[in-house]
This record gives structure tokens, C-alpha cells and sequence, in this order.
């Protein structure tokens, strides 16, 4: 199904989007959460199990399709004036992230505070480092024992505030530089920065490192996704079928291997990142236009996509009420809660608060007589 000429937005970006949710939602309904909980859907250990377990990289993909969107805005911007307006652009970036952000943190909150009214031994919650997560610096600062996938919205919003600043500064230093060549150049020189401070840690690890902590939740060490997303902005967009359909099958069939390589390995710890972020790429690349792939819409995709950031944001607190209010309901019966009551509550964050917002905040913009309105080029990042 070809997109609506007078729509922007590509099919396919739709479909990576609203894949990259899905996996996230099953990878977490495949593990255990506290000990002695059983998961929603219980795996015995094997291929598949690994698989799943792997899945949770959709936020890498997620991260990839946000640096691709993010920079083809400030491209086209570039090549409109000689310098953007970060105000602006992160008025808009705000205004899109912020409110069910918020509105999320207020129901965690008040869970917490439920919780610890009928559980004294609760141990530290969102509401003991609240002002960590207003600024966005709990990956750094906080256990993430609460709102614990929140870490990737702190790389994400640490992305959108220095990405702009960046711009303006290497724009200032080097005017007659294009705007290609500008993206090109931070991307280049933050994804082997990320790498090589990646390596680094690692190497240098004390003895009460924690990978997960340490580095997958850390932005310093988690820019692969991003960055490869904004080199991508800068490319034409590959026309050759043959040569897109054989990197998507060893772009597929590499993430599935390194699905089966143990998470503690050096090869995943240390590379896994980069290996994630060049998979995904390419499957952006020709999914961002300029070939057929790009125009394949699959039915129902675009609406996920569209509910795909209230979906993060809500769907663990709907699976840690299944787990502990559901405990002995078959899995097929667990799994559908889950689905169904992830959906709605999306649906409701989005209606409710989303699409308000993003009503108004063209009007309510102290900036927008500085910079002109820049639309989105596909699903909301």
C-alpha cells in the first residue's frame, strides 16, 4: 500500500517504529522483574528465550530512527538559513516529550507512594529522587530501581539539548560548511567517541562495575543508535533492490545471531552497541525513501507508531500489575491483558495529553517569530 501523496510520512519508517515497540513489550514480558516473579511470558531457556531476552534493543532501533528524524529537521533548517534556532527546536522537541513524560512520572509517583503505605520495607523510589528525574539525570544519579526505562529518554532528551548547540557552534566556527558535511562530522566524531569511552570503562571497570548501570543506561556510553541515525540523514537514499533487500537480510540475520551471544560476553559488551546501531541503520536507510521498500505499508503500523511513545512510557506499569495481580492465569490469558490493557492506556495518554499539547504549542511558541515551523518528516520521534 502506497502512502497518501499529500502525507509526508513513509510507510516503512511507520513499520520500524511500531516493530521496535512491539519487541520491547514482549522482551519485558519474557523476563522477570523481582525474584521469584514469574514473567508474564515464561520461556524456557533455549533460541527463543535468547531471542526475546535480546528484543529489549528496539529502544537501540528507536534511538536510530529518533537521530534520523532529528537531524533531517536541522538539515533542511541548515539549508534554509545559515544558522538554526535552538530555542525553537527544542521548544518543539519539549513540548512533544515532555507532557506524557510528566504525566507518566505523576502516575509512578503515585504508585510508589500506594505501595509504600502497605509495604514499610519498600526500599528507594521515584519519589526519593525526584529532582533527578525532572532533570532527565536519573540514568546517572538514581539506582533505577523505579521508572527504570526511563534511561533511554535521558539519552534521547541529552541528545536533543546538545545535538542544536553543537550545530550552532561548528556552524559559527566553519560558516561556509554545508549542513551535510556539519551532521557528518559530529556524528562521525560522537559515534567513535561513544565507542572508544565504551572501551575505556570497560577496561578500566572497579570492582563494583555493573554493565548494565555503567553503560547500557549511561548517554556517554550509549550513542551508537543516535549518532548512526543522524550520518544516515546525510546519505541519498539507496535505489538498488537487490542491494536493499540483501543488507535487510544480513542486517536481520546478524541481529539474530548476536540474539544468541551470551550478554556478559566481551564481543556484546563491548561491540554489541555498534554492531546494534549499523543492523538498524541500514534497515532506516532503506526504509527513509527513494525505493519500493520505503512505500511497503504494513496495516496497523502506522497507528502503533503513532501510540508508540505512550506505549514505552506506560507499558511496564501495566505488565507489573499483571505479574502480581494475575499470578495463576494461563499465559495466552496474561498476555492478552497485557496487550490490550498497554493499548488502551496508550490510546488514553495519547488523546488525553499528547495531541492536546501538540494542538497548541505552535501558538503558545515564544520562538516561532525567530524560526520558521519546521514539520515533522514522519512518525514523532
Amino acid at each position: 500500500m502506497a502512502a497518501n501523496q499529500n502525507d509526508n510520512r513513509l510507510p516503512a519508517l511507520d513499520t520500524l517504529r511500531a516493530f521496535a515497540i512491539l519487541i520491547v513489550i514482549f522482551h519485558h514480558m519474557v523476563m522477570s522483574h523481582q525474584p521469584g516473579e514469574r514473567p508474564v511470558l515464561p520461556l524456557p531457556d533455549g533460541f527463543a528465550h535468547n531471542l526475546f531476552a535480546f528484543a529489549g534493543v528496539g529502544v537501540d532501533l528507536f534511538f536510530v530512527l529518533s537521530g534520523f528524524l532529528i537531524a533531517g529537521i536541522l538539515r533542511r533548517e541548515l539549508e534554509r538559513a545559515p544558522q538554526i534556532h535552538a530555542g525553537n527546536f527544542l521548544w518543539r522537541r519539549w513540548t512533544r516529550t515532555f507532557p506524557a513524560y510528566f504525566a507518566t512520572l505523576g502516575v509512578i509517583i503515585g504508585l510508589n507512594w500506594l505501595n509504600a503505605r502497605h509495604n514499610a520495607a519498600a526500599g528507594p523510589t521515584v519519589s526519593t529522587f525526584v529532582p533527578h528525574y525532572f532533570l532527565f539525570l536519573q540514568n546517572y544519579f538514581t539506582p533505577m530501581t523505579s521508572f527504570g526505562w526511563s534511561w533511554s529518554l535521558c539519552v534521547e532528551e541529552h541528545f536533543y539539548i546538545a545535538l542544536p548547540f553543537l550545530v550552532i557552534v561548528v556552524r559559527k566556527l566553519s560558516p561556509n560548511v554545508s549542513a551535510v558535511t556539519l551532521l557528518r562530522g559530529i556524528a562521525a566524531a560522537a559515534f567513535f567517541g561513544t565507542c572508544a569511552l565504551r572501551l575505556v570503562e570497560i577496561q578500566n571497570a572497579g570492582a563494583d562495575f555493573q554493565w548494565a548501570r555503567d553503560i547500557r543506561f549511561r548517554t556517554h556510553a550509549h550513542l551508537d543508535g543516535i549518532t548512526m541515525g543522524v550520518f544516515i540523514a546525510t546519505l541519498a537514499r539507496p535505489q538498488n533492490v537487490r542491494l536493499c533487500l540483501a543488507g535487510a537480510v544480513v542486517a536481520v540475520a546478524g541481529l539474530v545471531a548476536l540474539s544468541q551471544v551470551a550478554e556478559n560476553s566481551w564481543l556484546f559488551q563491548n561491540l554489541g552497541f555498534t554492531l546494534i546501531s549499523l543492523a538498524f541503520g541500514w534497515l532506516v536507510h532503506i526504509s527513509a525513501g527513494g525505493n519500493f521498500w520505503s512505500r511497503l505499508a504494513v496495516p496497523g503500523a502506522r497507528v502503533v507508531a503513532d501510540l508508540s511513545y505512550s506505549l514505552y512510557l506506560l507499558h511496564m506499569i501495566v505488565i507489573a500489575f499483571v505479574v502480581r495481580r494475575m499470578p495463576g492465569q494461563p499465559t495466552l490469558v496474561r498476555m492478552a491483558v497485557v496487550l490490550v490493557a498497554c493499548f488502551a492506556a496508550a490510546a488514553a495518554m495519547r488523546y488525553a495529553v499528547e495531541l492536546p499539547f501538540l494542538k497548541v504549542r505552535d501558538k503558545l511558541n515564544p520562538f516561532a517569530r525567530k524560526s520558521p515551523a519546521v514539520a515533522p518528516p514522519g512518525p514523532a520521534a
